[in-house]
This record gives C-alpha cells, structure tokens and sequence, in this order.
C-alpha cells in the first residue's frame, strides 16, 4: 500500500471565490473543445446532493451562455466513492438485509453468552428487540470500519476483563454475521472495501475529481492510494496552504491545530435563546436584503432543530424559504400515515385509533362512508368518537362497548368495524418481512391511487394529490422586507406528498425483493412498525423556487456560492460536530478510538470557516446562548483559533454583548392586524343570526354571572370542550359516578332501608351496575382506582342514609324535573323565560300529619352550600352562585304544596374526608334570598335584552381562552405593540 499517492493531480483553486464557481471554470478549460464541452467520462465526487445539483447548474449556465454543446459529468456523492473505486466479489447487502443479518447473527447466541453484552436478553419474540440490537451493532461495527478500525483491534485498547470479554464477543457476533450474509450470498460493504484494498484491486475506471472533498476516511484514502490514474483533486484553498492538505484535498488535522482564523469583530452576531437567534437571523436578511435577491443570500444552521423556528420568523416577515436539508418521509402526510398505522396495529387502543382516524386522508375516508353532508356536527362520527373516549374512557378496542355507548353514540361501533376492515391486510398468521412490505405496498398505492411506473412510481390521473404550483416572484429583484412585508403562500403540499409516496414505494418495493435467506417472519402488527421505522430516517428534497431563500447545513455552506451569508448556532457542541455517543462504547474507549477523528473535525469546520470569510465579503456568525431544549450552548471552540490579542473581547462580545442591527419587520408591524384582535361576535360564530334561548337550566345562571359571553358559548351554542386525552375521570365525572349510584337507590325499593350494611351493599350494587353502563369493566386502570375510592365514600354515606331513615325523612323522588312543559320559567314583566331543571333528592317527613320537604342536591366535596353560593365583601356577601334559590322558585312546580320557604335546601356533601360527610341544609336569611330573586330577575332581563359582553374581570378555569384570546396569543401581540400591561389568563 502506498503512503502517498503520486497518480492525484491537485489543483489549488484558491478561495477569493467560491470554490464551485472556479471548478466550473477549471472543467471548461480542460475538457472543452471548441464549441463542445465533453464531460461524459468524468465522474465528480462532492460532499452534497446540494453542491451536485450547484454544479450542475453552473456547467449548464455557463454552457447556455457560451452556447456550448455539452454532456454533463457523471455528478456523485462522497457516500458513493468507495463502491465506484472496485468491483465487489458478490452483491452488496442494503443496509436492511445487514441489520437483519445482524439479527440473526445475535439470536445464533445463548442467554448465557450474549450477558457481557446485554444482561438479560430479549424473548425469542416479538422481533423489535433483536432488530433494534443489531441496529445499534451494525452502527457500531460501520463507524469503526470507517476509521479502519475492527472489533478486535479496539478489544486491546480496552480495559478490565469484562471489557476485553465484550469486544471479543461482539468479534464473534460479527463473524456469525459474515456467516449470515456469505450464506445469502451477499457481502459486507465494509469487508469488501478492505478486500479491495488488500487485494490491490482499487482503480478508477474513468477520470475521477475530487472537489471540496476535505474530510475523507481513513478506508477511503486507503483506496485512493491504491489508484494509479484518473483522479484529480481540485481544492479550494491557496496553494500556499499546501503543506495543510493532502494530495486529495483532505485536511491533515495536526496542521491545522495552531491556524489563525481572519475575521472581523461584526462578523460575530451575539443573541441569547432560540426565538431570539431566529430574530437575528431575519434582521440580518433585512439588512442584506437592501443590495442583495433572495437567491444571493444563504442562511446556515448548524443542527436541524434551528431550521423550523428559523422558517416560523422568516415566514411571518413575509419571506419564503426551502430547506435543502430536507424532510424526513416521517414529516410527511405519507409517513405520518404509516405511523400512526403501526402504531395501531401494534397497540390496538381507542386512543390509537383516534389518532389514525384524524389523519387527512384516513379522516376524509371514513367521513364518506359514515356521514352524509347534512350530517350535523354533533351527530358526526368524529364527535361522537371524541364523546365516547372523553365520557366513557375506553382502553382496548376488542373490549366490549358499554351499553350506554351503544345507545347513544351507535357510529363508534361502525366506526371500529371500518377501520378493522380498512387493516385487513395486515392480519393473520406471521409472515415474511417482504411479504408484509409487498402488502403495505399494494395498500398505500390504493389509498392514494398510485401506479407503478418506468423508473418509479407516479401519481394516477385520477389521484386526490395536487401537484405543487410555482410560488409568485417578489415584485422587485432586491429582497426588501419593509416593501415586502406581505403575506406569502406556503409552499404547496402537494409535491411534498408527492415525493415522500414515491421515496416510500421505491423503498417498499426493495424490501418486497428481499433476499429470502436473510428474512425472518413476523406478524403485520411487528413488520409494519419495522418498516415504518426504516422509511421515517429517509429524506425527500423539494424543487427550490427562485424567490427563496435556501436554509442549509453547516457542511453544505463551503460549497455555497451565495454572495451574503447568515449562519446561526455558531456553539458548541454543533461546530465542531464531535463524535456521536454509543451504548457499548464508553466515554473513556470512545477518546481512544475516536481522537483522530474529532481532530479532522475540528480541522475540517476551522478550514471552512475561514473559506467562508474569505470567499465572500458578507458573512455573519450568530452566537447563541441556550439551544431550543434550552441546554447552555457555549460558543465554538472554532471562536479559539482567533488572533491571541482578539479572542478575550470575542468572548465578552458573542457573551455579554448586545448586537446593534435593523430589527425585523414582521407582516402585522404596519397593519392594524397587531392593534388588537378582539372578541369574535356569537353571529360570527354562528355564521348568521344568533339564536333566541328557547329555555335555560338553572345551573347556567352560575356561569351568566361568570361571563355572559362564555355563558351563551356554553349553553346556546353548546361550544363546550371535550378532553379524549385524559385517562381518569374529571371531578364533574366522579361527581356522576356518584349520582348514578344514588339515582338508582333512590329510584329502587331499598330506598327506605335502615340498617347502614344493607344500604351499603346496595349502593354498592347500583355503583358497579352505573359502572357497567358506562365503562365497563375494562376501563382505564385509573377509573377503576376511582370506582374503588367512589365505594369508599358511598360507605360514609350508608350510614348518614342510615341516620337520614332514623330521623323520619324518605326519599320522596331522585332526579325530578320541571321545564316549559310543566309551565315553569321566570317572569319579568310582561316577558318570561322558561326554565328547566333536575334536582337530585327531594326528601320528605311526615309527622302528626305535618309534612316537611327537603330539596338536596348531591355534591362531591365537604363545602357548605353558603361558600359556594356567597362571597363576603366589603358590603356584606354577594352572589356568585343561583342554584338554591332557583330551586326555591321552582318549588311551585314540582308539586309541593307547601310554602316554598317553607322547603329546606342543602347540600348532600360526599367527600373524601368521613366528617365532611354529611347533610347540609343552607343557612340563607330571607333578605338574603330576595336579593337572589332580584338577581335571577336581572340575569334573565340581560338574557332576553341580548346582553352578552364578556366580562373584564379574570376567569378561573376558562374553557374559552382561544376564543376569547385572553391566552398566549394576546400577550405576544400586546408585547409586540410594546403594551406592558399584564394580560390575564
């Protein structure tokens, strides 16, 4: 093996411009002849799918302008370099018959052998386990190949016996392995390329240019050095730095560890958290922006979380942006199908299923098939699914469905069957991974009518995807946000869709070609995670439009020819990158192997950063304090290779300065869309005319007081909020359980029972029969811990029942009810409002051939019927709640004879506290009462006068903060208007 290759011409291209544009020019001088430029036996190698794609469109603008005929260059990545240097003695495994043949490999082991590795091993089943193992395996094995490294050579750098044992069985681990794939007939990567090297097989075939490959692994150059012609290096960088490279342009690390970085002090932008990075980001365009179009100005991130604040700014400045990094197919509306897909069939809940049935197109779907389009909200399938989860708190969709669901909610059963019906493909007996693929395959090209094609898949004519229209040029060359503060269309779905389907069906499609000898069975539940998991990691590009601005990633932007420069996230731990943590690689093995290559890491990002500056005049650096989890990011180690007399104000400035710049100009800064926003009116609600109140029930009287506004939400419009995400029963839920046990006592002929054990047992009885209607016994765990606390307290009850009995007192009528047909309403006037209402215990006491009533309502807590009805004030007390008195004035209609103030109320307490457990009769003065008659007066005046403003005042518990905008959204507006008044929640 050669040391130095002699066969690599290198190329110093300079870096006073950018690098591509000079290797367009260098490629033109050489392989042009004449008026054609002859570039089909050329293979480039760039770092990116992106500095590919420049390059291209660089020979072809420089072609169309010299009007050149021309055949463009075979255009590759620096991932595909290996395989284009040597042929392999068999075919390569893809990166999942690997991790399967890894699987294998592992499960060849016992328990026993395999417990310096892991503890305690898996189950023989599921398959997820194992596969996740021989994931993390092949990882580990691949990072080491690629710094020529072998499990072996690291087993004698480790230390300890139970180390050394460890590597020396994962050396056997990988031997089964090469068993494993030799037996399929397929070979390692890895192995071949060593092979390769070891067998001097390495050349390239036709003339091959490296260009800005500055971070080569050591396998690599390896094989380069076995070439003996065809490659050029072209290296941005002059030739006087020579001695810091190698003959392929890859930086040689310990010459760069003393360089001296050239740069200004306002080249470095200071800013503190992540919102306020992407702030800076924008003020920096706008500043550009003045002399500079979007496809002149670049924004760099130097990790992926910074890319989607960055776009949130940037979009409400009005600025459309297209991030070359990419989507992951799980960001996708394709992917995210899969997912929420696997994770149903894995987990087969009523939560999991209402996840899956949102999505867009499983949603649209099953909307055709169960709801027409005069269905009402309220009556559709989705309400009703919302209602069934949030009421009856379901767990396993095979559980059976309570009979009170049944009953009134009949489209969650059809709902279920469905999309049973819809997964029918993946049922059934384990099978083999490519056959599970090749269903999933068949499955969503029928969803979203998609057809194979030559050379992919595509789209049918008759498919509900709309392709993606090209976005509006800017009214002016020059991006100026003050001009152009406008609102911009995203960018549409369409094509991302688009391209995620295809990117999954190619994949799919390979996977169903898998080689028998490496698959393993599985049930569809197993596959379809595993598959899912594989398709969310690979990434689709968008077409860039011309009236972007291109978000790129650190190791794209030394080959970016973009004249202004912003890049954020100039920390660490993100500039230098440094090696990635691994399970069975600790921190202190992990320095040993990896050393070198933290070191060309900092070699390679300190080399790019100084071509950045010097290939362009515009370039900022912003510096940030916290990351978006809001960990301390200190700033790159990079900031230490500046001038010695330099670097102690650098410090200060990216750490305790503030910067000095245009601030952004967001769409709603000269509009009156950031003055307020306002309460929505109830006829903008409604779409039209608001409704009369027919009848009101006379616990609404409680929230009129609250907010008049948030009151005719709730009880006119029936706006109220439904939680399907929680796994417990709410108070007013508990208070339910509780009423429906003692309904049905009350309505049963163990009513009158005395003897406290008996009525406990019934209680008891009816609890669990109420339980049964509407939760069944398979509900939530949490709800059954609240049955038992519920039975709990029904005990403290037998016995105050008990007492009750003992007293005289009789359960007269549970859950009585009056309304406009009884005639009961409350009159103004000449006006009247009718009045419905259901009281929970009315009791009764005969004696000496007297009657006196009692009119009770069951609560679950120990609070006394005056705090919850009266607040003290300085003059006195003040109502804050009706219901007492509404049921006094409701007396008449109930069929009491008696003088209504004569009828006793109170409270039937139920708490968790024993003492608390009690009757409570209200303690209210006449005067006291006559005022609450007053008030039901004004409430029903202000009812029927229309008088619904919201209240100014501060609601606890507010179910309405959206609509309202008493929340967030109102306080960043007043922030942004410079309003330091406090917003209330």
């Amino acid at each position: 093996m050669e040391l130095f290759s002699t066969s690599c011409e290198s190329i110093y291209l300079g870096w006073d411009t950018p690098l591509l544009k000079k290797v367009s020019d260098e490629l033109q001088t050489r392989f042009r002849q004449g008026d054609y430029l002859d570039l089909s036996e050329v293979d480039c190698v760039l770092p990116s799918t992106r500095s590919c794609d420049r390059l291209r469109e660089l020979l072809q603008q420089a072609s169309d302008e010299k009007k050149l005929r021309c055949q463009l260059p075979r255009l590759m990545t620096l991932g595909s370099l290996a395989e284009l240097l040597y042929e392999p003695t068999k075919t390569l495994a893809t990166d999942f018959e690997q991790t399967l043949a890894w699987a294998r490999a592992i499960r060849r082991f016992s328990p026993d052998e395999l417990e310096s590795l892991i503890p305690v091993a898996p189950p023989s089943e599921p398959l997820a386990p194992w596969l996740e193992l021989a994931g993390t395996l092949s990882s580990l094995a691949s990072e080491l190949a690629s710094q020529d490294m072998t499990f072996d050579r690291v087993s004698a750098m480790a230390e300890g016996e139970v180390e050394c044992r460890r590597w020396h069985l994962l050396q056997r681990i990988q031997d089964a392995y090469m068993e494993e794939l030799f037996e399929a007939g397929l070979s390692d990567p890895a192995a071949e390329r060593i092979l390769a090297i070891s067998q001097n097989r390495c050349q390239a075939r036709r003339t091959t240019v490296l260009i800005g490959t500055s971070d080569l692994n050591p396998v690599v150059l390896r094989m380069l050095r076995c070439v003996d012609k065809n490659l050029i290096a072209m290296i941005g960088a002059p030739e006087a730095l020579a001695n810091k490279f190698n003959e392929f342009g890859s930086v040689i690390s310990s010459q760069w560890q003393d360089y001296r970085i050239s740069m200004r002090d306002d080249q470095l932008i200071p800013a503190s958290d992540m919102m306020d990075q992407a702030v800076a980001v924008a003020s920096q365009i706008r500043v550009f922006g003045a002399d500079h179009s979007p496809d002149e100005i670049t924004v760099g991130v130097t990790d992926d979380s910074q890319v989607a604040p960055i776009e949130l700014e940037l979009r409400c400045c009005g600025v459309t942006t297209n991030r070359h990094l990419g989507w992951t197919l799980s960001d996708t509306s394709p992917g995210r199908l899969l997912q929420l897909t696997a994770i149903y069939l894995q987990r087969q809940t009523w939560q999991s299923l209402a996840s899956l049935v949102r999505h867009g197109h499983c949603h649209r779907w099953i909307t055709s098939k169960l709801d027409n389009p005069n269905t009402l909200v309220a009556d559709s399938w989705h309400s009703q699914l919302d209602h069934f989860i949030a009421n009856h708190f379901p767990v396993r969709v095979d559980d059976a469905i309570p009979p009170r669901a049944i009953e009134k909610l009949p489209k969650v059963a059809l709902l279920r069957d469905l999309v049973a019906e819809w997964l029918k493909p993946f049922e059934g007996a384990p099978c083999r991974v490519a056959e599970w693929s090749q269903r999933l395959l068949e499955w969503l090209s029928g969803i979203y009518e998609i057809k194979e094609v030559q050379g992919g898949f595509a789209d049918n004519t008759h498919s509900p995807l709309i392709k993606c229209q090209s976005a509006q040029g800017m009214d002016s060359p020059q991006l100026d946000l003050e001009k152009h503060a406008v609102v911009q269309e995203d960018k549409c779905m369409g094509e991302r869709t688009d391209l995620a389907l295809r990117t999954a069906c190619r994949f799919l499609k390979g996977v169903s070609e898998l080689n028998p000898a490496l698959d393993m069975e599985c049930s569809g539940g197993v596959a379809i995670e595993m598959l899912t998991n594989r398709l969310g990691f690979l990434r689709i590009l968008e077409t860039p439009q011309s009236d972007e601005i291109d978000i790129l990633g650190w190791l794209d932007l030394a080959l970016d020819d973009a004249p202004a420069l912003v890049v954020n996230g100039f920390n660490h731990p993100f500039v230098p990158s440094v090696a990635a943590a691994n399970s069975f690689l600790p921190s202190e093995l992990r320095l040993k192997v990896s050393t070198d290559l933290n070191d060309r890491r900092y070699a390679r990002d300190l080399y790019s950063m100084q071509s950045l500056l010097m290939s362009r005049s515009l370039v900022r650096f912003i510096v940030g304090k916290v990351g978006i989890d809001q960990s301390p990011t200190p700033p790159s180690r990079l900031l230490a290779a500046s001038e010695r007399d330099r670097l102690p104000g650098r410090l200060i400035r990216v750490m305790e300065g503030q910067r000095e710049t245009t601030q952004a100009l967001h769409r709603w800064d000269k509009s009156e869309i950031g003055a307020e926003l306002g309460v929505p009116a109830l006829s903008g609600l409604v779409g039209g005319e608001v409704p009369q109140i027919k009848s009101l029930s006379v616990t609404a009287f409680r929230d009129y007081l609250i907010c008049p506004y948030r009151f005719y939400l709730r009880h006119v419009l029936n706006a109220r909020p439904i939680d399907d995400s929680s796994r417990e029963l709410a108070a007013n839920q508990f208070g339910d359980l509780v009423h429906g046990a003692l309904e049905d006592f009350g309505n049963s002929d163990d009513r009158d029972e005395s003897d406290p054990q008996l009525i406990e047992m019934h209680l008891k009885k009816y609890l669990h029969q109420y339980v049964q209607r509407w939760y069944s016994s398979h509900s939530s765990s949490a709800v059954q811990i609240q049955v038992s606390q519920a039975e709990k307290r029904l005990r403290r009850v037998a016995q105050v029942q008990a007492d009750r009995i003992a007293d005289g007192w009789r359960i007269h009528q549970v859950e009585a009810s009056v309304g406009p047909n009884e005639g009961a309403c409350i009159a103004v006037g000449d006006r009247s409002l009718p009045v419905k209402g259901r009281f929970d215990r009315i009791d009764v006491r005969r004696t000496d051939g007297l009657e006196e009533w009692a009119i009770l309502d069951y609560k679950t807590h120990g609070h006394p019927p005056e705090k919850k009805h009266l607040r003290k004030t300085t003059d006195g007390y003040q109502w804050i709640d009706l219901q007492l008195p509404l049921y006094r004035m409701m007396v008449p209609y109930l069929g009491i004879t008696v003088d209504p103030s004569l009828v006793k109320l109170g409270y039937f307490n139920i708490s968790g506290k024993d003492e608390e457990t009690r009757i409570n009769e209200a303690d209210f003065s006449e005067k006291l009462m006559l005022e609450a008659e007053r008030l039901v007066e004004q409430c029903v005046s202000g009812i029927l006068d229309g008088n619904f403003e919201p209240t100014e005042n501060r609601v606890e518990y507010d179910d309405y903060e959206v609509i309202l905008q008493t929340g967030v959204a109102s306080r960043l507006l007043n922030q942004a208007a410079g309003d330091s008044e406090e917003i209330q929640r």
